[in-house]
């Protein structure tokens, strides 16, 4: 079962995909600044730890039970030994590692805009690993745009009256890093897109699992208060469904009926819009300088027009860009 493309051009899905990815990382810190508010669970299982656990095993269930769970078993059967392996470094980089270091990095950050900007680099990290994993050639326009991202991103750590290098910008670069490597490494299973859904649910099931352990050995039972409280699971179900799952599915509608071109010239419009969500969540407005590395970057984009890796007619490898992204990426 697969979402189907005939009869219509599909625009209105790259729209929604592009504003649900822009949603995720001004979403996240919105819940757990604002979320006791929202009435349905305690104020204390907001927390970042709790969203990323949860709210993945809410997806891997999601799409576990749109399915249906004899095709998907019957999908288990396809992954190969070799995928399997590709399968579970993705999920250890994307959904376990990429998450943690996010946790570290919105709990000291005094804004996001710092963690939005430097998000960006991925494009950069993605054809950098594309080039040295599969030999894909990086054209000139897009190793100029690419460059420029990168400098905008410099610029916002060296500017006067930037914050001191710390312990946001690295990991923040380490979570970049570890969101482009994990989609390199998603490819290879994803080789049968038939296989999908099975993806899906093990890279959210696992994943989860794996946060879970990893984070109570670096911050401790403490950072998952109230985990298993009705209201919480409520909450992500709710929140899993459209900022994980619907943004997922929608995208792969989207580049089915649409050129790569398309799809990639739409993409820049993404930290705009992520910069407009944390002001409209959380109210964090970038700072002058701040705004002048926000300028470097989307020229940077703009010129390579986020053509990360160079498509010869495979719509999965542009799906497989996007499943790369841990569940909040923005």
């Amino acid at each position: 079962m697969e979402p189907s493309t005939t009869g219509t051009r599909p625009y209105g899905s790259l729209a929604v995909a592009l504003l649900l990815s822009a949603m995720g990382t001004p979403m996240l810190k919105a819940l757990v600044q604002k979320g006791g508010h929202l009435g349905t669970t305690v104020q204390n299982a907001l927390s970042y730890c709790n969203i990323f656990f949860v709210g993945n095993l809410c997806s891997a269930l999601i799409v576990f039970v749109y399915f249906w769970p004899p095709q998907i078993f019957q999908q288990f059967r396809k992954i190969t030994r070799s995928s399997w392996g590709s399968l579970l470094a993705n999920t250890i980089l994307a959904n376990m590692v990429s998450p943690i270091l996010i946790v570290i990095a919105l709990e000291d950050a005094g804004d996001i805009t710092a963690v939005i900007l430097l998000l960006q680099t991925n494009v950069l990290f993605y054809a950098l690993f594309s080039w040295m994993m599969f030999g894909e050639t990086i054209s000139r326009r897009t190793l100029v745009g690419l460059s420029v991202v990168v400098l905008g991103a410099i610029v916002l750590l060296a500017l006067p009256g930037s914050e001191p290098i710390g312990k946001v910008h690295l990991c923040t670069l380490g979570a970049a890093v570890c969101r482009s490597l994990g989609s390199c490494l998603a490819r290879k299973t994803l080789e049968d897109d038939s296989i999908m859904p099975a993806f899906l649910v093990l890279r959210n099931l696992i994943g989860a699992i794996g946060f879970f352990a990893l984070a109570i050995q670096m911050f401790g039972l403490r950072h998952f208060p109230d985990a298993f409280s009705a209201g919480l699971w409520e909450l992500m179900l709710v929140y899993a469904a459209f900022v994980v799952v619907l943004a997922q599915f929608t995208w792969f509608r989207a580049v089915a009926g649409l050129p790569t071109e398309t799809i990639s010239t739409w993409s820049t419009i993404v930290p705009v819009l992520a910069l407009l969500f944390a002001w409209l969540f959380v109210g964090d407005y970038p700072s002058p300088t701040q705004w002048i590395s926000v300028g470097i970057i989307f020229v940077g984009l703009a010129i390579a027009k986020v053509r990360i890796a160079q498509v010869e007619g495979r719509g999965s490898r542009q799906q497989s860009n996007e499943l790369g992204r841990p569940l909040t990426g923005g």
